[in-house]
């Protein structure tokens, strides 16, 4: 067990009729426990891979779009303006708006390909959208700062997500502009049903006279 879920069951028996008395009873039962550890060890690791994996594919549909996209809308201005010359042949107009339209298509298809690339599930959206934040923020101001995804996470609406993110991110912003710190640490874990974030940084804090 672990936080009231079931993970497995621990089977112990003997080959011969036989009572187990309550040392072995609690051997089992530490057992269970380290490995109910182990699992949960294993869950958040996955996590955190799947997490940094679609980050990944995150930052390559920026790069393609910011390389590939911007080459093709070249491209079809260039087409669309060799269009407009004055006495061209029909045929050679005829072929140019051929490839027009393969241009147009071919970045429409580019379009889909990066938006299912930038999609994250629900089961690692948040993490995504905070490790996001998080490396925008340290590019920023060169001070470090790490996402801990302390305990399982529900999945939670897309409006969830972006509330929570939107919090981090004017989190982030006042430890910018007040703290004065060499690192932040943003903490995610389930708290009464729900999801809970925490922003903590090694800064000076609030001065005297503001409240939270």
């Amino acid at each position: 067990m672990h936080d009231g879920r079931v993970l497995g069951v621990l089977y112990g028996a003997n080959r011969t009729w036989t009572q187990f008395g309550d040392r072995t009873a609690q051997a089992l039962e530490r057992m269970a426990a380290r490995m109910a550890t182990a699992q949960i060890v294993a869950e958040r690791t996955q996590h955190a891979a799947d997490v940094a994996a679609h980050e990944e594919r995150r930052r390559l549909a920026l790069e393609l779009h910011d390389s590939v996209g911007a080459m093709l809308f070249t491209l079809g201005a260039g087409i669309r303006s060799l269009s407009t010359i004055p006495g061209l042949d029909q045929d050679v107009r005829t072929r140019l708006s051929t490839i027009e339209q393969q241009a147009a298509e071919t970045t429409a298809a580019l379009r889909d390909s990066l938006r299912t690339l930038s999609a994250p599930p629900e089961q690692v959206a948040l993490g995504v959208a905070l490790r996001e934040h998080c490396r925008a923020f340290s590019d920023r101001t060169t001070i470090t700062a790490q996402v801990i995804t302390l305990t399982e996470l529900p999945t939670l609406p897309r409006s969830h997500i972006q509330a929570l993110a939107d919090a981090v991110r004017e989190a982030l912003l006042n430890v910018e502009k007040h703290a004065r710190a060499h690192s932040v640490v943003i903490s995610i874990f389930t708290l009464r049903g729900g999801v809970a974030v925490t922003v903590s940084d090694d800064g000076v804090g609030l001065g005297d006279g503001h409240t939270r």
